[in-house]
């Protein structure tokens, strides 16, 4: 439904190219609509919330809440 997701693996080092299963992601992350676009980028925000541990910002350019393609933005804490 092209809405978007953001698998979140903890404590993982990723290896560029690897295949990863989802069902081994700590928590999933998926875009509010159709055509959201949401994971389509990705940013290390760094410890927004400063807690020691680096947060996730996820775009969603096709988000349409606030005008057609306006895009989101969502700020994902670590735990």
């Amino acid at each position: 439904n092209h809405a978007g997701f953001v698998y979140v693996f903890l404590g993982v080092d990723m290896v560029a190219g690897a295949s990863y299963d989802a069902d081994d992601s700590e928590w999933v992350f998926e875009g509010d609509r159709n055509g959201d676009a949401a994971g389509a980028t990705l940013d290390a925000s760094g410890d927004v919330d400063g807690n020691g541990v680096p947060d996730l910002l996820v775009g969603a350019s096709g988000n349409d809440a606030v005008g057609s393609s306006a895009g989101k933005a969502y700020l994902l804490f670590s735990p």
